[in-house]
């Protein structure tokens, strides 16, 4: 079997194919001005011949994901954007839409009896929809938009900054009105509902009060941008880094941790192969073992720094909860009541970069002998 430059194989069912859209191609009529001779002058058919004939003239243009992100951002509720996403791709499963996909069911619209229920028809050209639409007071520069294509005319009311008349904006009354218009045509069909257009008119207005109100009194979160580092203690301290690490995927933990001065000078350094434990017992270790590491130095005046605040808290509040950790926790709190000055302050991460790196020195098993595994590797 030969390939032709079409991609179609060469018998007899895919030749007859072949021909069927060439002679369908040929009798369609270009336009004569070239900037516009490109454009096919047809619309879309229910047959597919349309979408079929662009695949093999390479005319079929998609539009991009980024075309798309508007409707994120749209001011709605979560589910209504969600909503607004299945109508934009037409996905609403409307009569037509179902029986496009082979489930055989009436094509009549449930409310109007209409010939054909398309999306377009359920949220503007049903009697119903049109009633309530007409009765939010749609703003005179959105009324042309009502004759354009569905995702055209989604989008420019979506995005509509015109005010309605209890100045909030329509993009938010109009995608207040699609939502509870469709869940009263779902309500017809499945629960008897009759239509009304009252209930559906205030409906849509407390949806766009309550959120409009929402969006006012909503906290707007205040940022503020820090230089995160390490920073040394002040003259006669010594600071103590800790930290643990967790390598679920080979099964091993890991503890290290660092004794610096005043004048940023290393003084001494850890590490500890642990087996299998969580973050958290991890954690505990690094910090016994730093601190027996500072006494058996003969340091009295210590700053310890930690990442994990958890164990910050169990260890200076008194927090007996955990029972699984409360060994390690008292043994943490006798050797933090040897020392003669200690301070015990929760760090971010990044200011904790070369504890981190000795407890993952530890962890990962294949950069230390396995023979080191239950005992310090100091530095």
């Amino acid at each position: 079997m030969n390939h032709d430059i079409f991609g179609f194989i060469s018998n007899t069912n895919s030749l007859m194919l072949k021909h069927a859209y060439i002679s369908r191609y040929d009798s369609t009529d270009h336009s004569y001005n070239p900037r516009r001779a490109q454009l096919l002058p047809f619309v879309s058919e229910k047959s597919g011949d349309k979408y079929a004939y662009s695949i093999i003239c390479g005319l079929n243009k998609t539009r991009t994901s980024k075309d798309r992100l508007w409707i994120w951002k749209v001011l709605a509720q979560p589910r209504i954007q969600t909503f607004l996403w299945l109508v934009y791709h037409h996905k609403l499963p409307t009569t037509e839409h179902l029986c496009s996909r082979g489930i055989l069911i009436s094509f009549e619209c449930s409310w109007c009896g209409a010939l054909e229920e398309s999306i377009l028809h359920v949220l503007w050209e049903c009697t119903t929809a049109k009633n309530l639409l007409s009765s939010l007071e749609i703003p005179p520069s959105k009324k042309g938009t009502f004759v354009l294509l569905i995702d055209e005319w989604l989008e420019l009311n979506c995005e509509a900054y015109e005010l309605h008349s209890l100045s909030i904006p329509w993009k938010i009354v109009f995608s207040c009105a699609l939502w509870p218009l469709w869940k009263r045509r779902n309500k017809c069909i499945f629960e008897g509902y009759q239509p009304n257009t009252t209930l559906l008119h205030r409906k849509c207005l407390e949806l766009s009060t309550e959120y409009f109100a929402s969006m006012k009194h909503a906290a707007t979160a205040s940022t503020t941008t820090i230089q995160v580092r390490w920073s040394p203690p002040t003259k006669h301290w010594i600071k103590l880094n800790i930290d643990g690490s967790v390598r679920h995927c080979l099964g091993s933990a890991g503890a290290g941790g660092v004794l610096r001065n005043h004048l940023r000078g290393w003084i001494k350094g850890f590490s500890r192969i642990l087996g299998y434990c969580n973050n958290h017992h991890a954690e505990c270790w690094a910090l016994r073992d730093g601190l027996i590491m500072a006494l058996n130095m003969g340091i009295q005046f210590l700053l310890v720094e930690l990442d994990v605040k958890i164990v910050c808290d169990l260890v200076s509040e008194m927090i007996n909860d955990n029972l699984s950790l409360m060994p390690i926790i008292f043994d943490c709190r006798m050797l933090l009541g040897r020392f003669e000055g200690l301070r015990m302050q929760h760090i971010y991460q990044e200011a904790n970069m070369v504890a981190d790196q000795l407890a993952r020195l530890a962890s990962d098993s294949t950069r230390i002998p396995i023979s080191l595994a239950g005992n310090i590797l100091y530095f």
